[in-house]
């Protein structure tokens, strides 16, 4: 259960980090935000009041399994510059190939987000014992094809044992 909100969370977050950078991309594409010879806090101001998502928003502190996981900045940081996955992107990533990469990026985490959402924890349980009984079934069927059957197993403990006396014997007939 707690795997499930795990996953869930880290896809939204994702999606959501994502979505923001190809916004803000566009945004930047379109002129709709000037970057050039602004001071940063003017940026950031106008960032705020277009209400992108700040450092602290993207950051993943969720206790799952028994720890502590967080991925993103620290707090220190992202109150010093809390647009920092923003305004630290390259230039380049405003290039029409890699913008349109991006897009398809965040269109990919959104159904993976709302695959996720739909998925309940019996049916990852079920998926869970599919993925298992196909492991048990191909390990079968590997050794079905090594020719260690359990009837040819079976017919080997049951035929008559000989000794090498009687063997030799067989032979020399």
């Amino acid at each position: 259960m707690r795997r499930l909100a795990y996953e869930r969370e880290v896809l939204r977050r994702r999606h959501l980090k994502k979505r923001e950078i190809w916004r803000f991309l566009t945004l930047v594409h379109s002129k709709q935000i000037v970057l050039d010879e602004r001071p940063i806090h003017s940026v950031e101001d106008e960032l705020r009041a277009r209400g992108f998502a700040t450092n602290s928003d993207l950051s993943l502190a969720f206790a799952g399994e028994g720890e502590d996981l967080n991925e993103g900045p620290s707090e220190s940081e992202s109150e010093s510059n809390p647009f920092k996955y923003l305004l630290d992107l390259p230039r380049s990533l405003s290039l029409s190939e890699k913008w349109r990469r991006l897009e398809q990026e965040v269109e990919q985490l959104m159904a993976q987000y709302v695959a996720k959402l739909a998925t309940t924890v019996w049916d990852e349980w079920t998926r869970d014992l599919s993925e298992l009984r196909a492991a048990v079934e191909q390990a079968m069927s590997a050794s079905t094809r090594l020719g260690t059957t359990s009837e040819q197993t079976d017919k080997k403990a049951k035929a008559p044992k000989t000794n090498r006396k009687q063997a030799a014997k067989k032979i020399r007939e």
